[in-house]
Parts: structure tokens; sequence; C-alpha cells
């Protein structure tokens, strides 16, 4: 009996709840959106569990986990470099990004000028990325 018990505990320790962000992610899915193939897609964490960075083919997305009204699930996230690279007067290939809190708040800076942004519900099915506060 105490052997069964230890193997319930060492099965459970190995077995990834499948309400688990992470058991969610569909590369097929970001394949297509980067017009690239599966096997060419490098998926990664970025701060947090609930925000991904996929790369491949020369092109970047980032997603995050988001309860939606439609359901809970990834959703693609507004292109960061090029969001900073406007309000920085600066170019999207010269911003540098890094998660600060989780991955839905990130530092951005480049061309001399930094600033916080948050990944924030403008209305009930919409997000985006807002300056917290002022570049410095």
């Amino acid at each position: 009996m105490r052997r069964l018990a230890v193997l319930a505990v060492v099965l459970s320790a190995c077995y990834a709840s499948p309400n688990s962000p992470a058991d969610t992610f569909s590369k097929p899915n970001v394949a297509t959106r980067l017009n690239c193939p599966e096997n060419q897609i490098v998926v990664r964490s970025f701060g947090d569990e609930y925000t991904r960075i996929a790369e491949g083919c020369g092109r970047r997305e980032m997603y995050t986990f988001i309860d939606v009204t439609d359901g809970v699930g990834w959703i693609p996230m507004q292109d960061l470099t090029t969001r900073a690279g406007f309000d920085f007067s600066c170019p999207r290939e010269q911003i540098g990004l890094v998660a600060l809190s989780t991955g839905r708040q990130v530092g951005a800076s480049g061309c001399g000028k930094k600033a916080v942004y948050t990944f924030t519900a403008v209305s009930p099915d919409q997000y985006e990325w807002v300056m917290d506060g002022g570049r410095h």
C-alpha cells in the first residue's frame, strides 16, 4: 500500500495539469500566423508562464494567456517594438525589451529613451500596450 501511495505522488509530480497555460499553446497556429514551418518556430517564456515569444523565419510575435468573454486562451499581443519605436522616434530594430513583474509589464528602451508598458484591456475584448509613465 505504501508503494502505491509513493507511486501516486511521483506520477502526480510528473504530470502537467491540462489547465496549465503552457499545455494549451498551439505551435501550429503560430506557424500559420508567422507563415513559417512549425519545425522552424522557437517558443520561449517571457517573464511568466502567461507570456510567450514565438520566433521563426525572421518574424516574431508575442502571445499572452487571457480570459476573454468567449473563453480562455492565447492571444497575439500588439508588437511592442513597433509601438515603442513610434513613441521613441526610434527604429524598431533598436528597441530592447525586458520583462518586469510579468510578461504583461515590459520595459522598453532604445535611442536613449525608456518606458514601462503594460498590456491592458481597453475594452472587453481588446488589449493594447499602454505606456505607464513618461520617457526617461
